[in-house]
């Protein structure tokens, strides 16, 4: 094993443990089973001379040190007889080990930094020293895991919205960065030269975020960054700032570097990929894939584009698209599919390929057959007959709809080549004439389930013939005044007159019966019938869709009609795309087929409460409750609206009714300890948080709250607890572990373990103030007084502006015998507060000894002279 590392030339350092700390902790965790174990890096060689004679004795002969007093353990750690790190291993309860566990001690760290060792080779592209792919969609899978979850749904029918989601939709982005022409610079230059560069981009992107993320190598010349809680802004702004880089701080000696970026975010660009699953839970190892998938063709724009180095997966679709051929019969491919957010029915402007797209388009193309990666399209509304759409012309996503083409013209009616009936474009052309002298007519969308994966896997001839049975089953009773067309790829649509609901939800289950005993794939049907409501005859084929996603609720082979459910589940999927306006439209409208229908008034009341109109949240949870007194999810949200509206009482109130229906509910359990916290009602708010932490469902974070609440009740043991606890769920939990890290400052006994947890959350969050704030204070303790001015100073910097920061610092600056900086320091703290007392008696003391001070006297009398 050893040889095989030197061959590859891999070793371990301390960053390599302070990464992978949890596989060394989880080793040392099965051999010393009742012991609290901490790992003390050795970053420094000042850390490791400030260890007792014992330890550094320990750590040069590779032997475990126990200490008489307290039976910890220091447990040296090292690697190819470098130091790396302490790991200090306290009993718990008087806890013993069992014989002969100490002498294995050494053997146990030495496997163990193996295995460490092998996963970093595992995980490292042995070029640049970064993570490399698989490591990359390993920690974005684990990130989807952590934002995802299951579809909201039950029986068909959608699960209530949660005020409190709005604090939940930070989701992740990814960004794609690729060097322009690597291929070039490696052929020119060398390969070396080449990494330098690629290197060079990975610094850039890790000063340009600093907080939880991964950076990889993907690609010879590409890297993927992903973001964990940073929106598709925060993430546009960190490649803004890597693109400028280039120009600012590029070595010499290096050719131009030229830098492109693709970004996708998750779940906004994946709204309706989740809408179209017949799954209750995302695959995240798929969606990993299609995340980078996505990303790559946002880069794929950029690596094109002059004059624009950063494209978003938005962007593909608004602005990225392109005729790739030009076909017969006033058709076009375009390289816009479903894997673009394409859909059928779009509509883009054409524009010249190296026109202004800012001007009037030449001809508008209608998408009638969206695949993956492609789609078909139809020409319409040409400008003038010579402004024909030509291969490699820019495509504009626009606003106007298909509906919007004249009735009558004979022009804009085609037939889908398989069936000889009319396409999409001719569907909705025809059903417009149809329509117009109907009092009652039917619009089925009838949608082969799995449509893609069949073809794929059976081929387009087998497919074919399936979708022809299809027609011919709908054809056998299919009355001479109804019309079918081919509305997508995957889906017929039907129009039916004279039916109500009643009747065409028996066809529809007719017809979907016959299917599913006759053909070997399943089909799914979503109905709307006119008229229903306010809503217009040309408003039925949108119904339709609407039903057909109701329908997908319950899975293949089931059967929809349009009603308030089916606007509730649209007005859901436009509420997850941060389509407020639209959701909210959608839920109004169901509200008119139902008033009293309880989730829509409750998911329009979540709508007002993201929006911040508590009032209008408050008035539709009032009438939620009016019609069901004891609906906890009203209740819930009432109270989320009514503490928007900083009304803390009232919102206290409304999460203890709620906790009182549903008493083990997580969510309400904690939202009602923090509510109660705020109010500094401690005892109920300690109640509710350890309740909630006795739920199956509970979260990490509640284990913070507890121990923050139990702190504030001077329960400092019961705190501890708590934080590690935290710690222990979420070893990411940076202010837990700082406050641990307090805690153990407090009780001086153990510096050391305190400033390394300290150390910790400011390696997880180094832009916290608040946390190198306590750094500096452990350092101070600890004697550093430099390194505790330096973190001090970097607080400062931060933007903070707190009195104890100042005083802080002008004490350690004072214990450096630098008289004036401590009083410049002790004066910025009456600044920010001029009846802080200690730095008032601070200040009267050094002037106090100034003036019994000799030689302080007569330097002051030679300067005035």
């Amino acid at each position: 094993m050893k040889e095989f590392f030197q061959r590859l030339q891999a070793v371990v350092e301390v960053e390599d443990l302070r990464r992978f700390a949890r596989i060394l902790m989880d080793d040392l965790t099965k051999v010393l089973d009742g012991h609290e174990i901490v790992v003390r890096l050795l970053d420094t060689k000042e850390r490791e001379a400030e260890l007792d004679e014992d330890v550094r004795k320990a750590l040069r002969t590779n032997r475990v040190w126990v200490e008489p007093e307290t039976g910890r353990l220091q447990i040296p750690v090292l690697f190819q007889g470098k130091p790396l790190a302490l790991v200090a291993a306290s009993p718990l309860h008087g806890r013993a080990l069992a014989d002969g566990v100490i002498t294995l001690l050494p053997t146990v760290i030495r496997l163990s930094l193996e295995r460490l060792l092998l996963y970093k080779i595992y995980i490292t592209d042995h070029e640049t020293g970064l993570n490399n792919e698989d490591y990359f969609l390993t920690y974005l899978r684990k990130q989807l895991v952590a934002v995802n979850r299951p579809a909201q749904q039950r029986d068909g029918s959608p699960q209530p919205l949660s005020l409190s989601e709005k604090n939940s939709h930070d989701g992740l982005t990814v960004v794609l960065a690729e060097v322009k022409d690597f291929q070039g610079l490696e052929a020119t230059h060398g390969r070396l030269e080449a990494i330098r560069v690629l290197n060079l981009l990975a610094d850039w992107m890790r000063n340009a975020h600093s907080g939880p993320s991964c950076l990889a190598r993907l690609d010879r010349g590409r890297l993927g960054l992903c973001l964990p809680r940073i929106p598709l802004s925060g993430a546009a702004d960190i490649a803004r700032r890597v693109s400028l880089q280039p120009a600012i701080d590029a070595p010499s000696g290096l050719p131009d570097i030229r830098l492109a970026f693709g970004l996708v975010a998750y779940p906004q660009d994946f709204v309706e990929d989740a809408a179209k699953s017949d799954e209750t839970t995302v695959n995240t190892v798929d969606v990993a894939g299609l995340m980078v998938a996505k990303a790559e063709l946002a880069l794929g724009q950029a690596m094109t584009q002059t004059d624009r180095p950063i494209f978003t997966f938005r962007d593909v679709l608004n602005t990225g698209g392109r005729v790739v051929q030009v076909l017969p019969y006033n058709r076009v491919v375009v390289n816009l599919g479903r894997l673009m957010g394409a859909r059928e029915g779009q509509v883009l402007g054409v524009y010249d390929a190296e026109g202004n797209v800012d001007g009037d388009h030449k001809a508008e193309l209608v998408l009638f057959d969206v695949r993956e990666d492609f789609s078909l399209a139809e020409v319409m509304n040409l400008q003038n007959s010579l402004s024909q759409p030509a291969p490699n012309d820019r495509l504009v996503l626009i606003g106007k709809s298909p509906e919007d083409s004249p009735a009558g013209d004979t022009e804009t009616r085609r037939q889908d080549q398989l069936l000889g009936i009319p396409d999409h474009q001719g569907f909705m052309t025809r059903l417009a004439e149809l329509n117009q002298d109907e009092e009652r007519f039917a619009v089925f969308l009838i949608r082969v389930d799995g449509y893609d994966r069949y073809r794929t896997t059976m081929g387009h001839l087998e497919s074919d013939r399936q979708f022809k049975a299809l027609y011919a089953i709908l054809q056998e009773d299919m009355p001479t005044e109804c019309m079918t067309g081919r509305f997508s790829s995957d889906s017929l649509a039907v129009f039916h007159p004279g039916l109500d609901n009643d009747q065409a939800r028996e066809i529809a289950e007719s017809w979907r019966d016959k299917i599913k005993k006759r053909l070997r794939q399943t089909a799914s049907f979503g109905v709307a019938v006119f008229p229903c409501g306010r809503f217009t005859k040309a408003d039925m084929v949108s119904n339709a869709q609407k039903a057909l996603e109701h329908a997908s609720f319950f899975g293949p082979a089931s059967v929809a009609v349009f009603d308030s459910v089916s606007l509730n589940i649209s007005g859901d999927k436009l509420f997850e795309a941060r389509d407020m306006d639209g959701a909210i439209a959608d839920y109004k409208m169901g509200l008119e087929l139902n008033p009293d229908d309880l989730n829509i008034l409750n998911s329009l009341g979540v709508c007002y409460g993201y929006l911040e109109q508590p009032d209008l949240a408050r008035k539709t949870f009032a009438r939620v409750l009016e019609l069901d007194p004891d609906n906890m999810m009203a209740h819930y949200n009432l109270g989320f609206a009514l503490s928007i509206a900083k009304q803390p009482k009232e919102a206290l109130e409304s999460f203890q009714r709620a906790s009182e229906i549903d008493p083990k509910n997580f969510e309400v359990l904690f939202n009602l300890g923090k509510m109660a916290l705020e109010l500094d009602m401690e005892e109920k708010a300690l109640e509710a948080f350890q309740r909630a932490a006795a739920v199956e469902s509970r979260k990490a974070i509640v284990y913070r709250y507890l121990g923050q609440t139990l702190i504030r009740v001077g329960r400092q043991a019961e705190a501890e607890e708590a934080f590690k606890a935290a710690v222990r769920h979420d070893p990411e939990d940076a202010p837990s572990m700082s406050q641990l890290g307090v805690l153990f400052l407090e009780k001086g006994t153990d510096l050391d373990v305190a400033l390394s947890l300290i150390q910790q959350s400011v390696d997880l969050d180094p832009t916290n103030p608040l946390f190198r704030q306590r750094l500096a204070r452990a350092l101070a303790m600890d004697g550093e007084l430099k390194e505790a001015e330096v973190q001090y100073r970097k607080a400062l910097d931060m933007g903070v502006k707190s009195r104890e920061v100042h005083f802080e610092l002008g004490k350690v600056i004072l214990d450096q015998d630098r008289v004036d900086d401590a009083v410049a320091c002790f004066e910025a703290a009456l600044k920010v507060d001029p009846e802080f007392q200690p730095a008032s008696e601070m200040l009267a003391m050094i002037m106090q000894n100034r003036d019994g001070d000799p030689e302080t006297d007569s330097t002051t009398a030679t300067e005035e002279s």
